[in-house]
């Protein structure tokens, strides 16, 4: 990957929705702590891009069930390596494991209902905890994140929306090759690890491994992400101003 410019955070703000009528890029109201951006042309002309079914792909080496399809829209979150206590980590991969073996493609909407809850959900509560040394609340280092998630927009992806928390990110984009996603995520990682470790100084893992990416179902799932990364964006308020140094239960 070419080298990136830092860029600053964009000033002003707009509260959009689904529907909106603005076009280009604007950002979300969020804490000092984080930066979210909205991408309004891709939010309305999101509608003729939703994915119509799930598609399997082979599971990673890691046993992460991923999806891919041609030209839909994902949703996708990666967090900082010290975001989850190791020792909660270690047990909620191990019931992980268990749960993919007994589980075998096509899920039910009950399974996948249960997936949801057990496992992203669950990680999403641990995350807003603001465990770890939350190095994305530096704005450097945000602006070294989005620099990268946006370096290749509208030529390799499109954004929708994004929001870079303290010590995770989540994204809203649209693929254009069905196995892009691999590739796309660990640019992104591969990139500003290195990065941030120089501006830093330090060495050594930045991001978790692994990933999380569900595709974009329909007009009302496409909202429940977006308003996800606005309640994300404005959490970061919370998060600055109460430490929270508790282990996840």
């Amino acid at each position: 990957m070419a080298a990136i410019p830092v860029t600053p955070a964009p000033t002003g703000s707009a509260a959009l929705t689904g529907s909106a009528a603005l076009t280009g890029k604007a950002a979300v109201p969020a804490a000092p702590t984080a930066r979210a951006i909205e991408f309004s042309d891709a939010i309305s002309a999101a509608s003729s891009h939703f994915a119509t079914c799930f598609v399997s792909v082979a599971a990673g080496k890691h046993n992460l069930p991923h999806w891919g399809l041609d030209s839909t829209i994902v949703f996708v979150t990666f967090r900082l390596a010290d975001s989850v206590p190791e020792s909660v980590l270690s047990q909620w991969r191990e019931e992980l494991r268990e749960w993919t073996a007994r589980h075998t493609e096509p899920l039910s909407d009950e399974a996948k209902q249960e997936y949801l809850s057990l496992f992203p959900n669950r990680m999403g509560k641990w995350l807003d905890r603001g465990h770890g040394n939350c190095i994305l609340a530096n704005e450097s280092c945000r602006n070294i994140v989005a620099s990268a998630i946006e370096h290749f927009n509208g030529e390799r992806y499109r954004l929708h929306s994004y929001v870079i928390m303290p010590n995770h990110v989540h994204v809203l984009f649209e693929l254009s090759k069905r196995d892009e996603l691999p590739r796309i995520l660990h640019s992104w990682k591969s990139f500003t690890a290195k990065a941030l470790n120089k501006v830093r100084g330090t060495s050594g893992e930045v991001w978790m491994r692994d990933y999380y990416d569900r595709i974009v179902r329909n007009a009302e799932h496409y909202e429940r992400c977006l308003a996800y990364i606005r309640k994300n964006a404005r959490a970061a308020a919370k998060m600055a101003a109460i430490p929270v140094t508790a282990t996840p239960a």
